[in-house]
């Protein structure tokens, strides 16, 4: 299970889901590694809120403005369907 340094194995975590998202929204983040990979950082929402400035109460357009979308084109061209004969 989770040392004191909040570590998990992959194998604890999964076993142990529940212990995991509760420590992590009260005691702070928890790390699991995965094996041969760098492993994940499970935290809560509010600290992931606190980290990235994300909040989900933003108003729609507020919330598309604050995904940083510069430099990809969402334009699209313009279309009035396609021609079609009828009997």
């Amino acid at each position: 299970m989770a040392q004191a340094d909040r570590r998990w194995t992959q194998e604890d975590a999964r076993s142990h889901l529940d212990d995991l998202l509760q420590k992590a929204r009260d005691e702070g983040p928890q790390h699991v590694d995965l094996g041969d990979s760098d492993g994940v950082v499970v935290i809560s929402r509010k600290r992931y809120a606190a980290l990235t400035g994300w909040h989900r109460d933003l108003p729609l357009v507020d919330f598309l403005e604050s995904l940083d979308l510069d430099g990809i084109d969402l334009s699209r061209k313009e279309d009035r369907g396609r021609d079609v004969s009828l009997p």
